[in-house]
């Protein structure tokens, strides 16, 4: 597998600092612990898992309005690389947008 590709079925995924959306700027209320959601990186969209990253053993809680730090495995093979910029829509709009900050092998 080339070092840009990463596949969510074969353990891989990326690490992700994502933004937020507060209801005012068309955020929605979601809750982001182990589900199901639709990505877009660049030009591809593809389904995924997010788990929210936990510091110190603690569960993060995921605000709107506020930065969280993920993990995002794709339900397929995609390219992407550090630092590519994201976002995760539900029901046709974006609920915040991130950054891939590392690869996971």
């Amino acid at each position: 597998m080339d070092e840009s590709m990463i596949d969510g079925g074969d353990g891989g995924g990326a690490r992700a600092e994502v933004y937020v959306l507060p209801e005012d700027d068309g955020g929605r209320d979601v809750t982001f612990a182990r589900r199901e959601a639709q990505f877009y990186f660049r030009t591809t969209d593809v389904t995924g898992r997010i788990t929210v990253l936990r510091q110190g053993g603690q569960d993060i809680d995921v605000s709107r309005g506020g930065p969280a730090f993920l993990s995002v495995r794709p339900a397929e093979q995609i390219a992407i690389e550090k630092g590519v910029r994201f976002s995760i829509q539900e029901a046709g709009k974006a609920v915040c947008g991130g950054v891939v900050t590392a690869i996971l092998r």
